[in-house]
């Protein structure tokens, strides 16, 4: 994929890493370390929807050390089970938990243009360009971001 470096020896997962946010030089390469597993334990993540939340393991959360914010885009009723993730914040220590009212589980992807949407709805997988609330998908970004770049501050949870 776009951004994804491969290499000999490379894993899936840390090719991943290397073409996001982190720094290609400082992530080792496992097999090149001659170790069966690298893993890096970030200081705080951020999740938003996350997809099959009922099948989180409780007991898994609770091993969770880093600072975690989860988010889910609606309220109530228009909350898909699957993504509904207030249980997990519940079972990870000092969890985050926020809630976008209006949103939609698409509402996190950018927003379409008019060749865009018109694809997706041609294909029939609408409503990936859809604005289903009464707000605009730019302002619920607006809101996702303010609410991520709040629990990202220093000295935060």
């Amino acid at each position: 994929g776009a951004g994804v470096e491969r290499g000999p020896g490379s894993s899936p997962g840390l090719s991943r890493l290397r073409g996001g946010f982190f720094h290609h030089d400082q992530i080792p390469d496992r097999c090149a370390l001659g170790v069966r597993q690298t893993f890096l334990i970030p200081g705080r993540v951020v999740a938003i929807d996350p997809a099959f939340a009922p099948t989180y393991d409780p007991a898994s959360l609770e091993k969770i050390s880093s600072q975690v914010q989860i988010i889910n885009l609606g309220v109530g009723n228009p909350l898909s089970a699957m993504v509904k993730a207030d249980h997990i914040a519940a079972n990870i220590k000092d969890a985050r938990y926020d809630t976008i009212a209006g949103a939609n589980h698409f509402d996190f992807l950018g927003q379409c243009k008019r060749l865009g949407w018109f694809y997706i709805w041609m294909e029939g997988d609408d409503p990936v360009c859809s604005e289903t609330a009464n707000r605009s998908r730019a302002a619920l970004h607006e809101e996702i971001a303010a609410k991520v770049l709040d629990f990202l501050k220093p000295n935060q949870m």
